[in-house]
């Protein structure tokens, strides 16, 4: 019996999983099948068009273009450093192409935008500028399990709730990935409202381990009759823990800014890489291979890997294996993304019991289990 609830919890995670990767990453893609399902976060922009003429299509690219460069750097100032300035003069010069969609705006359908962007180009003109720091494209997503108190009701926020996508849209402007529980009968027995509104974090335990996040914004949000908001939310990234308190009167724009900016301090400076920077070169030893049948599944992950720039075997002895890999993600975000693979879970463990201190002295240390 405990077996067969295992397994139903294993799969309606794996569920909730593809269908956050989705919503998040896949349906924005495609509407464009020129750009990919990753670069389609960080690179398209759907802006409204507030005409058909030529000056209309324009002003919507600047601003597409304005978007963009704020997304990527996590930065809402980018655009007064004068070069950066200049380019939005000309936006023609990084997009790829554009295309005209369907769209809302303030609420209300309109025509809108689809412009994608050329990464390579973006990233140029960033460096050129003096902008060195952007966001890691793997950043991992953050886990919003927040209560609405709103009159005599409250409830834990779901995506297509109205306060969740004013929070999701704020977050996505600057870079920051949201997902949302899917509140079904696990998550009722797990999230325990009052605790959530309490801000009590130890209970959120066995959320954190269901949805596979470390980065977790929880907290209350309660709603006036007036339409102004206060209340207390938490970020937690791993051991540490960041505070925000709302006070009475706080308008819907302010909370989601306030929200916005507590992520953005706190993950830019861990989750970021360097435009300057060279590939980061590190090691994986593999131990408690006992067979050669082993050894060649290993190296298919490895050299296949999407998370990883390349790979290659470089070392077999006795019952382990030595790989050489590099990466262009921080080593933050490639902890998390190997922890987060399905495949890498059913072949490997840490053998350090914190994936965070999994990796150290370049060099990653796991165990072979798929035969155990």
């Amino acid at each position: 019996m405990n077996n067969s609830l295992t397994k139903k919890r294993s799969l309606l995670l794996l569920i909730a999983f593809f269908y956050n990767a989705y919503v998040l990453c896949v349906a924005p893609a495609q509407a464009n099948s020129g750009i990919s399902s990753l670069d389609s976060f960080w690179y398209q922009q759907s802006v409204p068009l507030f005409g058909s003429n030529k000056k209309a299509i324009n002003d919507a690219m600047q601003q597409a273009l304005k978007n963009v460069f704020t997304k990527v750097t996590g930065k809402e100032d980018i655009c007064y450093i004068s070069s950066i300035k200049s380019a939005i003069k000309s936006p023609t010069d990084y997009i790829k192409n554009h295309s005209f969609a369907k769209g809302y705006y303030l609420n209300e359908e309109t025509q809108c935008l689809l412009v994608n962007f050329d990464k390579t180009a973006i990233q140029h003109k960033l460096k050129e500028s003096g902008v060195d720091t952007i966001w890691d494209e793997f950043s991992p997503a953050v886990l919003v399990v927040v209560c609405l108190v709103d009159k005599d009701k409250q409830y834990i926020l779901q995506k297509d709730d109205d306060l969740a996508k004013e929070i999701t849209q704020e977050a996505s402007a600057l870079g920051v990935k949201t997902i949302y529980p899917i509140m079904d009968m696990h998550d009722f027995q797990d999230i325990n409202i009052h605790d959530i509104k309490a801000v009590l974090t130890d209970s959120l335990k066995p959320t954190i381990n269901r949805y596979g996040n470390p980065l977790v914004l929880t907290g209350f949000i309660e709603k006036s009759s007036y339409d102004t908001y206060h209340g207390r939310l938490a970020f937690i990234d791993a051991q540490e823990k960041y505070s925000l308190r709302m006070p009475l009167g706080e308008s819907i724009c302010r909370v989601t800014e306030s929200i916005s900016h507590l992520l953005v301090s706190n993950l830019l400076p861990k989750y970021s890489k360097s435009l300057s920077a060279e590939k980061t070169i590190f090691n994986i030893k593999i131990t408690n291979i006992s067979a050669e049948k082993n050894i060649k599944e290993i190296k298919n992950y490895f050299m296949s890997s999407k998370i990883l720039a390349d790979a290659y075997l470089e070392e077999i002895k006795n019952n382990e294996v030595v790989f050489r890999a590099s990466t262009d993600s921080s080593i933050a975000s490639l902890k998390l993304l190997f922890s987060r693979d399905y495949q890498f879970n059913e072949m490997f463990r840490f053998v350090s019991e914190d994936s965070s201190a999994a990796i150290e002295d370049n060099l990653m240390n796991l165990m072979y289990i798929k035969n155990n």
